[in-house]
């Protein structure tokens, strides 16, 4: 029992750090107009990379490491070190900063919370029959 009160301990004061380096790299954001990578707040991670036997994972590829920008959930990179995490996250958000230029839409500021975006679907509300055949066979229900 005393554990688990560790592990909430270690994840609040992990999410305590993450909210203060949120904070302090919006803070610098303001003497900026264009933003790189650096300028956002960046956490690596350590994961545990032991598979569990329960879940087939030959598809994916366990990385050890995460490297991810603080409250923009989608912005994420992997690797088997952490300098090859934030190689990946850089690859990651390059790619982010070319579809937000496309769109003609300004980047994100750093530090606040980028909500998430759906794809649209009017491809599939214009074809019924395959919306019904994707809930009933990918979804199952």
């Amino acid at each position: 029992m005393d554990e688990d009160v560790d592990l909430r301990l270690i994840s609040a004061t992990m999410s305590l750090t993450d909210t203060f380096l949120a904070a302090w790299k919006h803070c610098l954001s303001f003497r900026k107009c264009t933003w790189a990578l650096r300028d956002y707040p960046v956490v690596i991670r350590e994961q545990k990379v032991d598979a569990d036997p329960a879940f087939d994972l030959s598809r994916f590829e366990l990385q050890r490491y995460l490297a991810r920008v603080v409250n923009w959930w989608v912005l994420t990179g992997g690797g088997n070190t952490p300098r090859e995490a934030m190689e990946n996250l850089a690859v990651q958000f390059g790619k982010m900063k070319a579809d937000f230029e496309r769109d003609g839409k300004p980047l994100p500021c750093p530090g606040i919370k980028v909500p998430i975006e759906f794809a649209p679907t009017e491809q599939v509300n214009a074809d019924p029959e395959l919306a019904h055949d994707f809930i009933n066979r990918v979804l199952g229900l």
